[in-house]
């Protein structure tokens, strides 16, 4: 019996859910480093049901006015996609527990709790978008 009782719970810890990449960014998130500070909002697009846009602002570092960047995160056929838009535009499939070719890089969403980490990853290695801490959104 305490065998299938452990079989059992294991199994439990095996399955935890993951939410979708679009409710793991959700809302507003700020890091700090130095005197620098850094946002990122995340909101449902209004001009694209069921995907999200996307505002990344870097604050301080002797700069006077922020430094933005937009993104967007939307649904595609065999998954989601992340877009840096504008001047610097380009595109990249989120990683959800598939392995594959680095090729032109794979984006990854990590929220642990109150905290959201983006990067990503191709042939070169790993560049980090944001990694920051829940804030509040005003």
């Amino acid at each position: 019996m305490r065998a299938f009782a452990a079989l059992l719970l294991l199994s439990a810890c095996a399955s935890v859910f993951t939410p979708a990449p679009d409710e793991r960014l959700a809302g507003c998130w700020i890091e700090r480093s130095g005197a620098v500070a850094t946002t990122m909002r995340w909101f449902a697009s209004p001009q694209q049901p069921g995907s999200m846009s996307g505002d990344l602002l870097r604050y301080g570092g002797g700069s006077e006015a922020p430094l933005g960047q937009q993104y967007t995160l939307a649904p595609v056929d065999d998954g989601w996609r992340l877009c840096r838009t504008g001047d610097q535009a380009i595109c990249w499939p989120v990683a959800q527990g598939r392995s594959g070719s680095l090729e032109g890089g794979l984006a990854f969403i990590d929220r642990y709790g109150e905290r959201l980490r983006i990067s990503v990853v191709d042939g070169t290695g790993e560049t980090e978008l944001f990694d920051g801490g829940r804030d509040g959104c005003d």
